[in-house]
């Protein structure tokens, strides 16, 4: 189950990333990193009794991960927000915002996929929680320029820095 992986990478200390469901969030209590979108940050947090006050038009109160992050004791919660970036709020009550990536826009499909995907890679590989935001959105931004569930490179995330230089 979840909580035995969460245990057994605490025990081990080996990186654990989540992308879960709002519904199976409160398996991974404890974990060193989960990835919701905004949407589903919302929603796992009314089904943990959280109170969501959102006006849609509005910008996504940060207060809804600051208590869902404690609640369920998550070292980081990472809240994609699409075209307003990304926010990981961290354990030590740190908010840090990564500021969004813009391209064109052609399929979303996958995003979320590749944000935690690209997230893991660059955590796995060193990088601080900020440079992993950063390196995911940019990859993020690679695969919704493309039609359907698409993968990206990493010549295409070098091609990206690159490109805005």
């Amino acid at each position: 189950t979840a909580a035995i992986a969460v245990k057994t990478a605490r025990e081990f200390n080996v990186l654990l990333t989540a992308n879960p469901k709002p519904q199976t969030v409160h398996y991974l209590t404890g974990a060193p990193f989960v990835q919701l979108n905004q949407s589903e940050t919302e929603h796992a947090a009314a089904l943990a009794g959280i109170e969501v006050v959102h006006r849609e038009g509005e910008p996504f109160p940060d207060e809804i991960g600051e208590q869902l992050r404690k609640m369920l004791e998550l070292e980081n919660l990472v809240v994609t927000k699409g075209s307003k970036g990304l926010t990981i709020f961290s354990d030590n009550d740190k908010k840090e915002h990564v500021a969004p990536h813009l391209v064109e826009v052609y399929d979303v499909a996958g995003a979320g996929d590749t944000v935690i995907s690209a997230l893991t890679l660059a955590l796995s590989c060193g990088a601080t929680p900020r440079e992993a935001g950063i390196i995911a959105n940019r990859a993020a931004a690679c695969v919704v320029r493309k039609v359907g569930v698409a993968t990206v490179t990493s010549a295409e995330i070098i091609n990206e820095w690159e490109s805005q230089v």
